[in-house]
């Protein structure tokens, strides 16, 4: 049986406007994404966008299919997801993008950019939040707790009723609540508190700037605090 082909489509250049030094870096990535080294041949450089043609025998096939498109998801081996990282980082550089057409017409972009990230989660994780509590309501066993900390977490704080029935007492004020964290990482890598399940939580003192400050200079040693602004001053002139 022939070899199967495997084409790694560059857009936007030609092998006439490419340098022969960068295309050689996208066939040795392009090697190291498809592995199987005694399996895995050059086919050539064809004509119009730069395509790079690898010819996979028939017994490596079964092999390599499954890692590129592993890869290709976050998944599979540290060489292979490594490998079509930096074929995009490559492709980001060139402000170009790129697709591998495999057997069976099967098209993998590369969309010139680092890949995304794994989504992760959810995970349980100890976290902790504080604000001005605004709300609570709710009449079964878990109620729900909304405070005011400059975030969109309100609506996603839950607390079990007998606690709700302490916190009722310190309402419009500021508390520090304490639980376990249900996160997640989206594709973006970014991480969202997706619910707080509060087991404690702690009241803290609503105290104008100027006496909170005040009570911190009384815990410095004496003429430390002179010494301070004497330091900042000197800083801003510097």
């Amino acid at each position: 049986m022939s070899a199967a082909e495997f084409e790694f489509r560059i857009e936007g250049y030609t092998p006439e406007t490419l340098p022969m030094e960068r295309i050689a870096e996208y066939l040795l990535g392009f090697a190291q994404l498809l592995g199987s080294k005694d399996g895995v041949h050059f086919g050539g450089v064809e004509k119009g966008s730069v395509r790079l043609v690898a010819k996979v025998d028939q017994e490596a096939l079964p092999v390599v299919s499954p890692r590129v498109r592993s890869a290709a998801t976050g998944e599979g081996g540290k060489e292979a997801r490594a490998a079509y990282a930096r074929l995009n980082e490559m492709l980001g550089k060139d402000k170009t993008v790129a697709a591998l057409t495999l057997p069976g017409s099967r098209v993998i972009p590369f969309p010139g950019t680092t890949p995304p990230a794994k989504p992760i989660g959810p995970l349980r994780q100890p976290t902790s939040l504080q604000g001005r509590l605004v709300r609570l309501e709710g009449n079964g066993d878990l109620v729900g707790v909304g405070i005011e900390d400059g975030s969109d977490i309100a609506g996603r704080i839950v607390v079990k009723a007998d606690l709700a029935k302490e916190m009722a007492t310190y309402f419009h004020t500021h508390v520090r609540l304490s639980g376990s964290g249900k996160w997640r990482r989206n594709s973006e890598g970014q991480w969202d508190l997706e619910l707080l399940d509060v087991s404690s939580f702690e009241p803290l003192e609503d105290e104008p700037i100027g006496e909170v400050l005040r009570k911190a200079g009384q815990m410095l040693p004496e003429g430390s605090a002179s010494q301070a602004v004497k330091a900042i001053r000197d800083l801003r002139r510097a």
